[in-house]
């Protein structure tokens, strides 16, 4: 059964978003619930390509955007960035922002991601980390 691990700063974007863009951060969260839903039945991250409202960004990291009822056209663009970790089946909920900030955000949510890959690599079987205190996200 797949979780979602919300990471810093997503919930208070989401609050300061939703004063000002109600319809479309609706949109961007039913997107996220049909995202879920696909991984839950088994979709693969590749596969979840094909949903129209997610884009491929560097990493494996995925784009939900706002697409969907609304206010039509005139839906200001808005990213929510995740990044489907099918090992442990937990969807990484990276980054909630608009598209002006889409270049910084596509950096920070990679590095993100990276971080999160080394870090499983240098976890022994155990499942404990090698080496120090545990890796915070």
């Amino acid at each position: 059964m797949w979780s979602m691990e919300l990471h810093e700063g997503v919930e208070k974007r989401h609050k300061q978003l939703e004063k000002k863009w109600q319809h479309e951060l609706t949109n961007v969260m039913g997107n996220l619930q049909e995202l879920l839903v696909a991984l839950e039945n088994g979709v693969r991250s590749e596969q979840l390509k094909g949903l129209r409202f997610v884009r491929s960004e560097p990493a494996g990291v995925l784009a939900i955007d706002q697409s969907g009822p609304g206010k039509g056209a005139r839906l200001v663009p808005l990213r929510l960035y995740v990044y489907p970790d099918e090992t442990d089946q937990v969807l990484h909920i990276i980054g909630l922002r608009d598209k002006a900030t889409q270049k910084e955000d596509i950096k920070q949510s990679t590095e993100f991601v990276k971080g999160l890959l080394r870090g499983k690599e240098q976890t022994p079987p155990t499942g404990k980390p090698s080496g120090g205190s545990p890796r915070q996200t």
